[in-house]
């Protein structure tokens, strides 16, 4: 057993004993043994992805939302080779233009699909912002940051609540149907090494990258880091002949302090290459950096990054133009 698994393990009895001391202060073993039979009966839908239980809360004196994520039930399994999964919960709040406001991450639980949680989480904001607002709820299977993926996700508008009182709710899971890009998307996994003061960011592939000729697209990903508005140094992979799903695997390293590393920016363009002395045009690309610079998920990839040293985070993004 590797020293993570043995931490997460140890993580996990804890939780366990702490777990049953709350149920003892909050219900009878009977009441409990109860709800657990009631869980056992209940039928779930074809295909179901999971269902999240979660209570909302709004303090109008503070301002402040409180998010308190209760269990979830019947989550998906990874395929069919496994019975069970690692769960842990991404609590967003989307502002308007589908902005992302604040993010927030419940403790990972191992190896069960019907995790309770019993974490409340708060997020600062006036109600006339509350109203336009939407709580974003995404289920993630995977304690190691490099195997995570999205199992489902749940999205309440917040003009549904009611701010004189406690609403408790439960919301089956839902996939993430985000449009793919137009341009295609790339993979890219990222690590700082604050003793080595080295930031590496692997461009790994592309995927259904635009057609630009007829035969195909001849990319190379081309990454520029910057420190605020300066440019450090900009770096290019080699040439990928006619694909639209190139496998790159290039590893760039940047030097940069942890002091500068929060006002840092890696851009990673792909580039086309026309030939015949013709200017390469730009496919796509993807700015990653902090809130300062970058949104969504291009800021949560950086944040992660920081907040993770000396592991390799990876993530998915759309290019854009």
């Amino acid at each position: 057993m590797s020293s993570e698994e043995m931490f997460f393990d140890a993580q996990e009895r804890l939780e366990g004993k702490a777990s049953r001391s709350i149920s003892s202060r909050e219900a009878s073993p009977a009441s409990a043994l109860e709800e657990e039979e009631k869980e056992e009966d209940e039928v779930y839908p074809v295909d179901h992805l999971g269902r999240i239980w979660f209570n909302l809360e709004y303090d109008k004196s503070a301002e402040s939302l409180a998010v308190t994520l209760v269990k979830a039930r019947n989550l998906s399994t990874r395929g069919k080779a496994s019975k069970t999964c690692d769960p842990f919960v991404k609590l967003r709040i989307l502002g308007p233009e589908e902005k992302e406001r604040n993010v927030s991450q419940s403790k990972n639980k191992r190896k069960t699909c019907r995790p309770n949680f019993d974490e409340m989480f708060y997020f600062n904001m006036p109600v006339s912002e509350l109203k336009r607002c939407t709580l974003r709820l995404s289920v993630y299977d995977g304690f190691r940051a490099s195997q995570q993926s999205v199992i489902g996700e749940v999205l309440f508008p917040l003009s549904e609540l009611d701010t004189d009182q406690k609403l408790e709710l439960w919301r089956d899971l839902a996939a993430n149907e985000e449009s793919p890009s137009e341009l295609g998307e790339i993979h890219i996994s990222m690590s700082y090494y604050p003793t080595l003061d080295r930031l590496t960011i692997i461009v790994l592939r592309a995927s259904n990258l635009k057609k630009m000729e007829p035969h195909g697209t001849d990319s190379y990903p081309k990454v520029t880091f910057s420190i605020g508005n300066k440019i450090i140094k900009t770096k290019k992979g080699p040439l990928h002949h006619g694909s639209r799903d190139p496998l790159y695997n290039e590893s760039f390293n940047f030097s940069v302090s942890g002091d500068d590393l929060g006002s840092g920016t890696l851009l990673v363009s792909i580039m086309h290459s026309r030939g015949g002395g013709k200017e390469d045009q730009l496919v796509g690309r993807v700015l990653l950096g902090g809130m300062m610079y970058a949104r969504g998920t291009e800021c949560e990839h950086w944040t992660e990054m920081m907040t993770n040293p000396r592991n390799m985070i990876k993530y998915w993004h759309k290019l854009t133009s």
